[in-house]
């Protein structure tokens, strides 16, 4: 009986990995995603039900439920109502982001509110908030990536 049911299961979902490298498993008959790894329950952006929460996520960054229209491509309506599958395929960047920034802060709020608004010499003055609203998200993606593969090659 195991069997089957395990076979059916293969059947009917399939793995796929989004293009931050996150597993994501897909209902394929239904066509939205059922599961991903990105989900860091210690990331505070969580309800206890492991919804995400658009409240928790501004709060996070330290701006606005509205200023996350600016940054996330997702609509107006999404912020009132309980986020669908799609919406978390259209936030994966802005999640991944967080993650890294989770991680390189040790789980540290406060400094990653801070890193997220304060100006970098690197971006001319820019803010990573400001980079965020120009849709500049994989540059900031690939400055942390490369913050923490200096990490792990001792530098």
């Amino acid at each position: 009986m195991l069997k089957n049911v395990s076979f059916f299961i293969h059947y009917v979902f399939k793995i796929c990995y989004d293009d931050y490298g996150y597993e994501m498993i897909e209902d394929e008959k239904k066509g939205n995603i059922v599961a991903t790894s990105a989900l860091n329950i210690s990331l505070p952006i969580y309800n206890e039900d492991k919804s995400l929460s658009f409240k928790k996520v501004a709060d996070f960054m330290g701006i606005n439920e509205a200023h996350i229209l600016k940054i996330a491509p997702i609509s107006k309506s999404a912020l009132s109502r309980h986020v669908t599958q799609n919406t978390i395929r259209k936030m994966q960047p802005l999640l991944h982001l967080l993650n890294l920034l989770w991680d390189l802060s040790e789980g540290d709020k406060a400094q990653v509110r801070q890193w997220l608004s304060h100006p970098r010499i690197e971006w001319r003055g820019l803010t990573p908030i400001d980079l965020l609203e120009q849709g500049k998200i994989d540059e900031l993606i690939r400055f942390l990536d490369g913050l923490i593969e200096g990490e792990a090659m001792g530098a």
